[in-house]
């Protein structure tokens, strides 16, 4: 016969927990159960004074994760649920059936915690199935452990996806009995990871167990967090390389044709791959992840650039073929007049230093260096005549063009910088929640 996943996890829960009987005979097992069956009642608390409160000992050994549904906001992992607990009527003296301490039967026969999970996904059943091993000490101590795999309602935090991390938990209540009637205590302050397998999308940080008298339920929460590399290498990373790769569209020459079938064929690869990152997304709204807003300023500056590719182009093939006035020309000279002030004072620098290398008698000489004569003149001048010369002169559209894709590619490679830094930064800078 073929055991399901489940019975093959209860069976070596309980062969790796507890001692393997032997030397005891069949018949002597057989009576045992006979005898201590005979009268016994699974409905009622195996306690002999039934006023008194019956004490359940719980354990929760979590196996692996397997998966974490940010959508559905449920958690679904392989566990096993230990509950030890004194049944007076399973008490025996060892020496009247051959020395046997120990006997393990079907749970379904005797009496066990009815729990629930009261955070489930799936239908509220009681926890644990009657097939289940249950075994006895012959000082009454019955210990059942329910492996299963769970799925619970956990509420997704995704805020800093995939840098996120979430406090999901296992609630298991006695909804059939008060409180002074069974209660129930952890063995230990933390969920038991003796037996788990480390998943290979989230890292277990840590546990704890929270207690609650007055509803008789025990909280066992996990708290695990999204190993990132994946997303960082695959999504991060290409994202942020095409967004600078769209910025250097304004280095491409005007005159090559080429520059608004590349803005489009750039804008449309971003738009794609936003397309198929975005069905890997966590699609919740509260809250939204931080990476979502990025992925949008990403593809609106986008197209701003494609925007102003079109624009830049429109200013290169003017057909007004006049002097370029207004708030354009002014702009323009401007900027070139101070680039060409700093490459003139350059070349000043250069020549004062060869001509006083060559010429040390005459300090008339020495002084200005005209760069059309050869002579020297003084450095301050240079900016002078040229504001004077150049703010009056012709100023094109091709020119306009030109330094209007110059302040373009230093602006957008800036924009997309600040958004990945700010990005980064909030990631990096978030708040543990527990």
């Amino acid at each position: 016969m073929k055991l399901s996943r489940t019975e093959f996890l209860m069976f070596a829960f309980i062969s790796i927990h507890l001692h393997i009987v032997s030397s005891q005979t069949y018949d002597e097992a057989v009576s045992l159960l006979r005898n201590k069956t005979l009268f016994y009642e699974k409905s009622l608390r195996p306690v002999k004074n039934q006023s008194s409160t019956l004490v359940v000992h719980v354990n929760f050994d979590l196996v692996s994760i397997q998966d974490f549904n940010e959508v559905q906001e449920s958690l679904t992992v392989i566990g096993g649920l230990t509950l030890i607990w004194t049944d007076d009527l399973m008490k025996w003296n060892p020496t009247d059936y051959g020395g046997m301490v120990d006997i393990v039967s079907e749970s379904g026969k005797f009496w066990t915690p009815y729990l629930i999970l009261t955070n489930s996904v799936n239908k509220l059943d009681k926890v644990g199935e009657s097939w289940q091993r249950i075994r006895f000490t012959h000082e009454g101590v019955a210990i059942v452990i329910q492996a299963d795999t769970w799925s619970t309602m956990c509420k997704a935090n995704v805020k800093y996806y995939p840098w996120d991390d979430h406090w999901c938990g296992f609630e298991f209540s006695s909804v059939a009995y008060r409180q002074d009637e069974m209660s129930l205590q952890p063995v230990s302050d933390a969920v038991s990871t003796h037996y788990y397998t480390e998943s290979e999308t989230w890292e277990l940080k840590g546990s704890d167990i929270q207690v609650s008298y007055e509803n008789s339920s025990v909280l066992f929460r996990v708290h695990f967090a999204r190993k990132p590399l994946f997303v960082l290498v695959n999504v991060v990373v290409p994202i942020t390389a095409m967004t600078f790769l769209n910025a250097v569209i304004f280095v491409i020459p005007a005159d090559s044709g080429e520059r608004i079938s590349y803005s489009v064929t750039v804008l449309l690869a971003i738009a794609v791959f936003l397309t198929l990152v975005g069905e890997n997304l966590p699609k919740t709204s509260n809250p939204m992840p931080v990476f979502s807003f990025y992925l949008l300023t990403v593809l609106m500056i986008s197209i701003v650039i494609t925007f102003a590719n079109i624009f830049s182009l429109r200013f290169y093939h003017h057909d007004n073929t006049g002097s370029v006035k207004g708030v354009f020309a002014k702009f323009t000279k401007y900027l070139l007049h101070m680039n060409k002030c700093k490459k003139k004072n350059k070349t000043v620098k250069g020549a004062n230093t060869s001509t006083k290398e060559k010429k040390t008698g005459n300090k008339s000489n020495v002084n200005k260096l005209d760069l059309s004569t050869g002579y020297e003149i003084e450095d301050n001048s240079v900016c002078e005549y040229s504001s004077c010369s150049f703010m009056n002169t012709y100023i094109t559209w091709k020119e306009v063009s030109v330094t209007f894709d110059k302040i373009c590619t230093v602006v957008f490679n800036i924009i997309f910088m600040l958004a990945a830094f700010i990005f980064f930064m909030c990631v990096y800078t978030k708040e543990k929640k527990v």
